[in-house]
């Protein structure tokens, strides 16, 4: 009789494993219902979707980080909710980096 070992054991697995790549392999492929858009009705109301997001924007915020010269955060938000004092802060900042809409300022003065 022979001891189940940890070869045996690995062995029977991945002739298993095998055995299902396989027989996956050679399974044929299910076919899918295709949609035509032959339909005139279809064309139609597909246009009439697309045309009703012509009035939308899908537009980022910018979103703004300022720092001044001891690397602190003095303002994180979008640039509309900016007052006076921080747009003026802003003029005289350098624009540091961009990463998607998000912009880093640094007051070096």
């Amino acid at each position: 009789m022979k001891l189940i070992t940890k070869k045996n054991i690995s062995f029977s697995l991945a002739v298993v494993m095998a055995g299902l790549i396989i027989t996956s392999a050679t399974a044929a492929p299910k076919t899918e219902e295709h949609v035509s858009l032959a339909n005139p009705a279809l064309n139609e109301f597909v246009a009439d979707y697309m045309a009703s997001f012509d009035d939308v924007e899908f537009e980022m915020p910018v979103q703004v980080r300022l720092y001044n010269a001891q690397d602190e955060l003095v303002f994180d938000g979008s640039a509309e909710e900016m007052d006076s004092e921080q747009q003026t802060l802003l003029r005289k900042a350098k624009l540091l980096t961009t990463m998607g809409s998000a912009k880093y300022y640094k007051i070096f003065h």
